[in-house]
């Protein structure tokens, strides 16, 4: 779950350190780094204005612990240019620390335009095992009002495990984004995770940074097998062996789900061959599929490769195999083999998850293909476990 390090970008300033203030001097703590900012000069123009502040949400994060928060912070800065935001960072049990709630602000600069603006606002608010329930409470009165709140629980409980803190998180915010990576009992959670978005939730919008994940693999599919490339390749799939790194079963859950639900297909049932080793059944309009599931046991939390094969299709009737493979963060090989054989490379594209944050956040229409793909998925989630 640990935040991949990154650098901030070069055209965002920091106003000042963080700095420890009481809770209910926040708000007066960001009028005097407001007021202490520097103007925006321009040596050829008269016009020189103070920098204002640029904000189009309310970000709630929430982090199970110290180190999370300390891997995150750093990145807020990516997200300053992208959707400039006030971001509530709520840290959970600290055990080094005394206090119940401790606050610390800080705020940032981002060239926007011709001008600078002050387009990062962050509040660290964390809690000692004593002030763990306070945390909601004290994130609610630092939200701006007319602007809408997003909470990013980004934790290794799924989110309806999260006890009376994520009810209270969840009631303030308009959209939530989780992240199944790194969940202990995907199966589980998956199940209960699913109940939630699909029963309680349809006036939200919610999203699963793993869904987010797949987006790629949901392309390189569309593009690689479409009917006007490959007729029929994807009709008459009978067979697809998919590889993933650990820690992410439910974002290739996720992408099967998606690709049965394109497809038409209705789930057969599935077995658990090993610890490692998942297979399920699908029927589809033009016969069985079969679907294998391995886990590697190293490598990152990413599917890593995919073999489609299809029935024969075409004029010669050939079998159709074609292969997927992660070469590494940055490149896939494509391999067809369709009676003739072809091998391509693609760049991929490597966003970090403050920056597919920062999209999901602008995102205001809901994500239906998610929400199909995640009841398929705890349709496949439940076969297992019978």
């Amino acid at each position: 779950m640990s935040a991949s390090p990154v650098s901030a970008p070069h055209d965002y300033e920091a106003l000042a350190p963080p700095r420890a203030v009481e809770l209910q001097h926040v708000e007066e703590e960001f009028v005097r780094l407001r007021l202490a900012a520097p103007c925006n000069i321009d040596a050829t123009s008269a016009d020189n204005q103070p920098i204002t502040r640029a904000c189009m949400s309310n970000l709630i994060v929430y982090c199970d612990n110290p180190a999370e928060a300390d891997a995150l912070a750093p990145q807020f800065s990516l997200m300053a240019r992208r959707h400039p935001a006030r971001i509530i960072l709520l840290v959970g049990e600290d055990p080094e620390q005394s206090q119940g709630i401790v606050a610390q602000v800080t705020a940032g600069v981002t060239q926007l335009g011709k001008r600078r603006h002050i387009s990062s606002e962050q509040v660290r608010i964390s809690a000692s095992a004593d002030g763990l329930g306070r945390l909601a409470s004290a994130a609610r009165p630092l939200l701006i009002g007319d602007l809408p709140t997003s909470l990013w629980w980004n934790s290794i409980q799924p989110p309806p495990t999260g006890g009376d803190l994520f009810l209270e998180l969840q009631e303030m915010a308009s959209s939530i984004i989780y992240d199944s990576r790194g969940w202990r009992d995907p199966r589980t959670g998956l199940i209960a995770t699913s109940n939630w978005v699909l029963g309680t939730r349809e006036r939200s919008l919610v999203t699963d940074l793993a869904w987010m994940r797949s987006r790629f693999w949901r392309r390189l599919f569309c593009e690689s097998l479409a009917p006007h490339v490959l007729p029929g390749a994807l009709n008459h799939i009978e067979r697809i062996e998919l590889e993933h790194g650990p820690h992410a079963l439910p974002m290739v859950w996720l992408f099967i789900g998606w690709l049965a639900h394109c497809l038409s297909w209705k789930p057969q049932g599935g077995k658990v061959g090993s610890n490692k080793h998942l297979m399920m059944k699908f029927l589809s309009a033009s016969g069985p599929v079969q679907v294998e599931i391995s886990r590697n046991d190293g490598g990152p939390a990413e599917i890593r490769r995919a073999t489609v094969t299809s029935r024969g299709v075409g004029p010669t009737g050939a079998k159709l195999e074609a292969e997927f493979e992660a070469l590494d963060s940055e490149r896939v090989a494509i391999r067809i083999d369709h009676g003739t054989q072809t091998e391509n490379f693609i760049s991929t594209p490597n966003d970090p998850p403050i920056l597919m944050l920062a999209w999901q956040l602008a995102n205001r229409t809901g994500q239906a293909e998610f929400r199909k793909a995640l009841g398929i998925a705890r349709a496949m989630a439940m076969e297992l476990g019978t």
